[in-house]
């Protein structure tokens, strides 16, 4: 979620929404990795 017409460090929201995008991406391909690798005990 971005809001329109507010930057960060000179940098406008749609930048930061996409960056977001990817690390949430990142970060759920990793956990789903994680569990496919992972046995269950």
């Amino acid at each position: 979620m971005t809001a329109a017409g507010v930057g960060f460090l000179g940098i406008g929201s749609a930048f930061w929404g996409l960056l977001a995008g990817a690390a949430m991406t990142l970060l759920h391909r990793r956990r789903a990795t994680d569990r496919i690798a992972t046995p269950r005990s």
